[in-house]
């Protein structure tokens, strides 16, 4: 079974649509369905560009002050998360290559794998990005943010 979060979950989802023997079913908790015009795919490749850019030129540390006041992060208790300021190359990198602007739209085969019960979608009652994305899916709505791993993981659980 997959459980995987945010990136982690876009990513599981796509090798369980490459190969799907690989899972039973699986929890993706905040997963993005993936983008399917070719103004987003600009518009997020852009940005992530410049999210690369950025983390490069201000370095991890004070590149993740921002990013954790990311309405999509407010509030997370990031003392767990002091292993990113050593990984600043790889973490820009992952801007580059794992952007959702090179990734395929894989709504289809979400719906899919909830039509057949094999996935769940999860979400947090606070994310309101992701709650409005994922309606379609009729995401299992839990107390929390958008990182239910690190903020909720008793009721995740």
């Amino acid at each position: 079974y997959l459980l995987a979060y945010s990136m982690g979950a876009r990513l599981g989802l796509a090798a369980w649509v490459n190969r799907d023997d690989l899972f039973r079913g699986g929890a993706l908790v905040g997963v993005h369905p993936g983008l399917t015009t070719e103004a987003e795919r600009a518009a997020r490749a852009d940005l992530d560009r410049d999210r690369a850019a950025r983390l490069r030129r201000l370095g991890p540390r004070a590149f993740f002050r921002e990013w954790d006041a990311n309405p999509l992060f407010r509030g997370r208790d990031t003392r767990s998360l002091t292993w990113r300021a050593d990984h600043e190359d790889g973490l820009a990198r992952c801007f580059e290559v794992l952007s959702l602007a090179r990734q395929p739209a894989l709504g289809d085969a979400l719906s899919q794998r909830v039509a057949d019960g094999r996935a769940w979608v999860v979400v947090g009652d606070r994310d309101e990005k992701f709650r409005r994305l994922l309606a379609p899916w009729s995401p299992r709505i839990l107390p929390g943010p958008h990182d239910l791993l690190t903020e909720n993981p008793t009721a995740l659980a």
